[in-house]
């Protein structure tokens, strides 16, 4: 019988250099961690001696080896790929995860694989089980594909903690981690080992890559039916014409996209620009789709019926789509990892060059991209740590524990949780604190120094075995088929969706039929010029390399040679660009310059995205509690936007702050935020203490906060905004070089907000609007804002008292608006009971809880009205609009007035769709 290995060199010729290089290692029974670009055969290096040791051991009885993957699409390529070698070596091969069949898992349970290829939840979900979790006890050999995308969160905390509890019931056994692109390989390294030695197999990720940033400004062809149907300016319309050209001439072409809304935005303008200029048809792919619509997409791909997909990150692990001719990234790819691991999805075979091309949006962004690309030419890759002591998974993996061992003492339950690396660090006085805290809530019985597990037990364990923050979804349905389409998010169904209503997924139009219990029913729609699906949070955060890469740029362009990233003609534009930046004044390394015009400041820091977010935070805090208003405050990877009435010394702020200081600070200033409360609330329901599906408005948050303060829970929330949403550590060595000199203070006075500020915010804040305006008519525009104008407005002052009212016409414009009788700018919207506030404010009358909060109201709306002039009264007067959704709608800084009067509609247009949603 022919071994693995001719099987394989039969079909393949020859080994590639990683499959060379990894396969005595692996042979040799070493822990190992294998390193290199997306198609230079690492699957197989890893697999190849893993099935030549299991025929070699004759080993029949339970699962033998574990293939680990990050995604269920993942599962169903590896068995595709696997199943032929093992069958003609008679080894047994099943998948296992949350799709499966109840038929097949059955007959898993009988007479389990000898290989199990699953997902790290469905790991934890059998390690407990009777049937499946005994034939784990005979593992020798665990393979974690994809590793990069597991070990820096918490599904890696869940994972290296899983395969210790396998330790304890297996014995020691293989890891095998397999990875395109890391920029830390010796920490992914200990996460695989759990601290044991693990060797690093590695070949060069930087893959023979060419790379192309295009900054397309004007339309070669005039497609006005396009530009109206979609209010498309011709930037815009350049950008799409060139993604077509590029797609035409391409074979097979696969677009990556930053965030899931992006995606379906630009699918579906290509879409229909498709329909008029016939490039070869496109799909749309992304993880909201339902697993058959993705499905048909890949295969129709791979067999030539649409030459391009339009994808996130759904596409960019090892997912097989067939051969990719070309990976087109629209938009920055904002980080050098990002990009290789995309590009290299072209070229899918060794030896072949991968052909990237970058659609840059502005000079800012292209400035961006070039950065990135100088970063992977110099093989300057993101490094991520791991996700140290989470204490809602430690809480979780307690449960698994518990139910395993039936009964377990407290120190051996804490050796097996610090040996997973993440743990590596946990005090034993943490974890008795856990476990007491789930005594406590009833999750287990703990006395005695031992912990048990219980009815209660099994239910939260089973409720809670994934670690990723829950939303609620709706099903998608076609009526035309019934079949299953895609998922929405609650959020934006209870803001965009009713019956009647046309939003876009897969890139097409559809009309909602019926919304009933999580099933949504649609049909086909002609109406393109519809909704977007909104998915929050998935913008991906710019490093401090690329920022740094970024201020060099600035610093050196002018003299900078074309290193073939961009065609001439826009090398030379974005030349000019920087050097219009440089006549202003010059960036340079060692220096904050401060920009000042008017009510506003621009920090330029090049901290990256977390950092400059972290600092940000800090400074409204600290800002807010000097000038006693609020601040608009505006954070890019790059700089950091102030507008603030008063004036306030910046470079003073920046000094006073001490580096030692700058955590504790931060706690305070994250503290009442929005982002803490929708934090606890997520990590409260994986703690257990709020059920997975409650809805909880903010006044019962604010609540639970109090209840739990001093506990796990809120100390969880507290170091994962720390650690995971803001770089405290790039903070406080930021603040050490002030306070050693190293970085220098620059203010510098300006006429107007130079182009560089202005690139950078259009590029963080606008670009979206560029490509998905979803603008109302100029009717219902026209209308709206003669019905604001044409008011007749009560205003109040909020120092003396004294009601007036002014013609909104009157008001129009205004910058600043004062009190008639005592010429204080403090003045409000003259709302029922606001006048009466001001007298008992004055005459300093104790007031009782609901005054309180009127006052606090009546205030906030003085201030926006103090900061914005007649656009603050114009957002305060329009139905529905209280100061905090006012305070969004002017924070735009909108350099247009009709811009400004779009945000009021959209605003309205939310409170109305909202009203029947809120809690109490």
């Amino acid at each position: 019988m022919l071994s693995v290995y001719d099987i394989f060199l039969k079909k393949y010729g020859s080994y590639t250099q990683i499959q060379k290089d990894a396969i005595p290692v692996i042979r040799s029974g070493n822990n190992c961690l294998l390193i290199a670009p997306t198609g230079s055969g690492k699957t197989e290096a890893a697999v190849l001696p893993v099935l030549d040791s299991i025929i070699e051991s004759r080993e029949k009885i339970g699962i033998v080896a574990l293939y680990i993957t990050p995604l269920r699409a993942l599962n169903r390529d590896m068995i595709k790929r696997l199943s032929e070698i093992c069958s003609r070596v008679g080894i047994t091969i099943s998948v296992r995860h949350g799709d499966t069949l109840r038929k097949d898992r059955s007959v898993q349970e009988k007479a389990p694989p000898q290989i199990l290829i699953t997902t790290p939840e469905t790991l934890q979900s059998i390690l407990p089980t009777k049937k499946l979790g005994a034939a784990l006890k005979n593992v020798k050999f665990v393979i974690i594909d994809e590793i990069h995308e597991l070990y820096y969160n918490k599904r890696g905390a869940q994972l290296s903690v899983g395969l210790e509890r396998l330790k304890d019931m297996a014995g020691d056994f293989q890891r095998i981690g397999i990875s395109a692109t890391v920029g830390n390989s010796d920490v992914v390294s200990k996460f695989l080992g759990g601290g044991r030695k693990c060797e690093i197999v590695a070949i060069d990720a930087r893959k023979q890559m060419h790379l192309e940033v295009y900054l397309p400004e004007k339309q070669k062809v005039k497609l006005k039916d396009i530009e109206e149907k979609f209010g498309l300016d011709e930037e815009a319309m350049a950008r799409l014409e060139t993604i077509a050209a590029l797609v035409k001439k391409s074979k097979s072409t696969l677009i990556f996209a930053n965030t899931r809304q992006i995606v379906e935005a630009l699918g579906s303008r290509l879409v229909y620009l498709n329909s008029v200029y016939d490039f070869g048809g496109i799909s749309v792919h992304h993880s909201s789709l339902d697993k058959d619509e993705r499905i048909r997409v890949e295969n129709d791909f791979k067999s030539g019926k649409v030459k391009s997909i339009i994808a996130t990150s759904s596409l960019e692990l090892g997912i097989d789509v067939g051969k990719i001719d070309l990976v087109v990234q629209y938009g920055s790819p904002r980080q050098a990892l990002r990009l290789v691991q995309r590009v290299g999805r072209s070229g899918h075979s060794t030896g072949r060059v991968s052909n990237g091309a970058i659609i840059a949006t502005n000079n800012a962004d292209a400035l961006e991209a070039l950065s990135i690309c100088d970063n992977v030419n110099s093989g300057k890759i993101e490094e991520f740590g791991v996700e140290n002591n989470a204490l809602d998974v430690l809480v979780n993996q307690l449960a698994g524990i518990a139910l395993e061992k039936g009964e377990c003492r407290i120190e051996a339950a804490y050796e097996t949780v610090v040996r997973a690396y993440p743990y590596r660090n946990l005090k034993m006085e943490t974890f008795i604190e856990a476990v007491e805290f789930m005594s406590k809530n009833h999750l287990l019985r703990y006395s005695e120094g031992v912990m048990r597990g219980t009815g209660g037990t099994r239910i939260y364990y089973y409720k809670h075995l994934s670690v990723l923050p829950d939303s609620k979804r709706f099903v998608v349905k076609s009526v035309v088929n019934n079949r299953i389409l895609s998922t929405l998010d609650e959020n934006f169904v209870i803001n965009n969706i009713d019956e009647g209503s046309v939003f876009i997924t897969k890139g097409l139009p559809w009309k909602v039929i019926s919304i009933d219990e999580g099933t949504i029913t649609i049909e086909p729609s002609t109406d393109l010029e519809a909704a977007v699906p909104d998915w929050v949070g998935e913008d991906i955060p710019v490093s401090k390399q690329v920022a740094d890469a970024f201020m060099r740029n600035l610093e050196n362009f002018r003299q900078a040679e074309n290193k073939g990233f961009m065609d001439p003609a826009a090398f030379s534009m974005l030349k000019d660009f920087v050097s219009e930046v440089s006549s202003i004044y010059e960036i340079k390394s060692g220096e904050i310059n401060i920009e000042e015009y008017d009510d506003y400041k621009v920090a330029y820091t090049f901290l990256g995205t977390l950092a400059n977010e972290a600092l940000s935070r800090l400074l409204g805090y600290l800002i807010g509690t000097e000038v006693g208003d609020s601040v608009n405050i505006k954070s890019s990877p790059y700089m950091i936007f102030f507008e603030a009435r008063k004036n306030f010394d910046l470079e003073k702020v920046l000094r006073s702050i001490s580096s030692q200081n700058v955590y504790g600070l931060l706690a305070e200033a994250i503290r009442d935020t929005d982002l803490f409360r929708y934090k606890f609330i997520g990590i409260a329901k994986l703690f257990g203490i709020v059920e997975k599906d409650a809805s909880v408005s903010k006044s019962l948050a604010r609540q639970l906060m109090r209840i739990f303060r001093n506990t796990l829970v809120y100390r969880e929330t507290e170091r994962e905004i720390l650690d995971n949403y803001l770089d405290v550590g790039g903070l406080i060595n930021f603040f050490e070089q002030i306070e050693s000199g190293a970085l220098k203070i620059k203010r510098i006075r300006l006429q107007k907000l130079s182009r560089l500020t202005n690139a950078i915010l259009k590029s963080a804040y606008y670009t979206k609007e560029l490509i998905m305006p979803l603008l109302p008519s100029d009717e219902l525009l026209n209308s709206f804002v003669k019905y604001i104008t044409s008011k007749s407005i009560g205003l109040v002052c909020t120092y003396c008292g004294f009601t007036f009212k002014r013609a909104a016409s009157e008001l129009e414009g205004m910058k600043f608006i004062e009190c008639p009788s005592c010429r204080s700018t403090m003045i409000a919207t003259d709302q029922e009971g606001y006048s009466e506030l001001c007298y008992l404010k004055r005459a300093n009358k104790k007031l009782n809880s609901a005054q309180k909060k009127k006052l606090r109201e009546m205030m906030g709306e003085a201030g926006l009205i103090n900061a914005y002039g007649w656009r603050g009264v114009a957002a305060l007067s329009t139905y529905g609009i209280g100061p905090r959704t006012a305070a969004r709608a002017l924070r735009m800084l909108r350099g247009e007035e009709r811009l400004f009067y779009m945000d009021l509609i959209e605003a309205q247009r939310q409170f109305i769709k909202n009203k029947k949603y809120w809690t109490i």
